[in-house]
């Protein structure tokens, strides 16, 4: 067993800063009194970025034929963008002022879209005590089918991604260009699962948790991602079967039958993150999950070695 500590500070962090960002409540710049709207960009090193994490690894081999290993990381990537990026990766732009001598650039800041915090993996391979020499073994022939196989397996598990909440209108007085408003935060979020809302839909998380802002004057009450707003996360175990069969001194016949997501586990998309002002209230898809991946794939196959 070991574990430890990983971690990295990334300085210098490259993004098109966009020139033509206006204070908060500002109005978009001109140029000869002509309104100008997007893609000037300076580009610099001026972000950052952190990543800590605690990883521990367990390996196992027993006097059985099994051998195990085991992987589990808790961590958390914080930045204000997810990669180096091309134009401007900032969600809020609005440049320093007396009200906000950093601009929005803080707001920027939280859990990266590939930060999930618990990851686990676990991996075996078992040779099956079946056969000639081993604790179960029977007549000559019964060895010959049963003996000789080998069962690998892997198990992945980790949790959700954070979401980035947005919303589908903007006041017509909050006049500050590119930054746009989100969502207020205004009750504990409740996982639901992908439960079944009214409509028939699974639904992530309770859309109440959060109104649409309207505003003039704020942003709204989260950043651009928050570390307790997080997507669905996943599990899946993926088995395989393996034998070698010696047909003669030089070809070996390797059958095998593998599974993927063997249990069928649904992995559910992130849901909607986008509130639609319905009376009021966020409508729309907000909160829904709409789609799903990973189905159950089982496969046999058989190569012929020499």
């Amino acid at each position: 067993m070991s574990a430890g500590y990983v971690g990295n500070h990334f300085v210098h962090e490259f993004n098109g800063r966009d020139l033509d960002a206006a204070p908060l409540y500002g109005i978009e710049p001109s140029y000869g009194g002509v309104q100008y709207g997007g893609g000037a960009y300076q580009f610099q090193g001026y972000l950052d970025s952190h990543y800590n994490s605690l990883q521990v690894t367990v390996n196992h081999r027993s006097t059985r034929g099994l051998f195990v290993q085991a992987a589990y990381t808790y961590s958390r990537a914080m930045g204000y963008v997810s990669d180096d990026t091309w134009e401007n990766g900032l969600e809020f732009n609005c440049t320093p002022s007396s009200a906000m001598p950093r601009g929005c650039q803080p707001l920027n800041y939280g859990p990266l879209s590939f930060d999930h915090t618990q990851n686990f993996k676990l991996a075996f391979v078992y040779d099956l005590p079946f056969g000639a020499g081993k604790k179960f073994s029977s007549s000559r022939g019964a060895n010959a089918i049963i003996g000789g196989w080998k069962l690998n397996g892997v198990f992945s598990a980790f949790t959700g991604d954070p979401l980035e909440l947005s919303q589908s209108t903007v006041n017509p007085q909050f006049a500050t260009y590119d930054t746009p408003q989100v969502p207020n935060h205004v009750a504990a979020v409740q996982y639901l699962g992908g439960g079944n809302n009214s409509l028939g839909y699974p639904q992530w998380f309770n859309p109440s948790a959060f109104v649409p802002n309207n505003s003039p004057t704020s942003i709204g009450n989260i950043g651009r991602t928050e570390s307790w707003l997080r997507g669905p996360g996943l599990w899946q175990f993926d088995p395989s079967l393996a034998r070698t069969f010696r047909l003669t001194e030089r070809f070996n016949l390797e059958v095998r039958v593998e599974a993927e997501n063997v249990f069928n586990k649904p992995h559910f998309n992130d849901p909607g993150t986008s509130c639609t002002n319905d009376n009021g209230a966020c409508g729309g898809t907000f909160g829904e999950v709409t789609g799903s991946y990973g189905e159950r794939v089982v496969q046999l196959g058989a190569f012929l070695r020499f």
